[in-house]
């Protein structure tokens, strides 16, 4: 018996949409937010809480890749950083692994990192480990100093001339600094 051969073409369909792989949850979570249907009035509440995921799940990420990097194979070149070069690597990741940073807070971070990358701040120059450098709004105020009750009495003057926030660092190795 003779095969019958269909006389109707296939409809071409579009392509499906991209959809990432299960396991790239950072790729998800960004095609999810550029979906988003501007028009819904929840948009902008779900774009927010969306990015706040996604901040979250690449400091997780990030603080294991962080720690393997220091005990694994760099090991070594992290032995041989100067105090600078460490607190750059502590700084470095500061808005990844603080999901609710203000852009004050990114001001300073900024500056802080311009001020140890240019050496206008240098760990070198410190001189007491309660030694502190103050930054208030991408600027440097002072440099490393004992903070004393008379620089806060300062801080509201310093809010009324140039706004932002303050950021005392600190210098530590293991963690962020102070920001207020």
């Amino acid at each position: 018996m003779p095969v019958k051969r269909s006389t109707t073409r296939p409809v071409a369909s579009k392509p499906p949409a991209y959809t990432p792989p299960v396991d790239d949850i950072a790729a998800q979570l960004e095609a999810h937010i550029a979906s988003i249907n501007d028009a819904d009035p929840n948009a902008a509440f779900e774009r927010q809480e969306l990015t706040r995921s996604l901040r979250e799940y690449l400091r997780v990420k990030n603080s294991f890749r962080d720690a393997d990097e220091r005990i694994g194979i760099n090991a070594l070149e992290y032995s041989e950083m100067t105090e600078n070069e460490k607190r750059l690597t502590v700084l470095r990741d500061y808005h990844l692994h603080n999901p609710n940073v203000s852009e004050d807070e990114l001001v300073n971070w900024r500056a802080v990192m311009a001020a140890y990358s240019s050496g206008l701040l240098d760990l070198k120059d410190k001189k007491a480990p309660n030694e502190v450098a103050l930054f208030w709004n991408g600027r440097l105020i002072q440099s490393w100093h004992v903070q004393g009750n008379n620089e806060l009495e300062k801080w509201a003057e310093y809010k009324k001339m140039w706004g932002g926030k303050a950021w005392v660092e600190k210098a530590s190795l293991m963690g962020s600094p102070s920001t207020i």
